[in-house]
């Protein structure tokens, strides 16, 4: 992550930069959590999110 004038950039290690996704986890129809992933595409994010918490389904937004 580079901070810079106030801004935050993250980059992963690859040096690409990394978009910050939005990932809504749902749990049996219900939202139980939204947050924010950074990755490269939104199907990447949902993944990661997914590894985060397992027993839902994350979408990315």
């Amino acid at each position: 992550m580079t901070v810079y004038e106030g801004a935050v950039r993250i980059v992963g290690k690859d040096g690409r930069e990394l978009v910050p996704w939005r990932v809504a986890v749902y749990e049996t129809g219900r939202v139980i959590r939204y947050t924010t992933v950074p990755a490269p595409t939104g199907a990447e994010a949902a993944r990661r999110a997914q590894a985060l918490y397992p027993k839902g389904t994350a979408i990315a937004f």
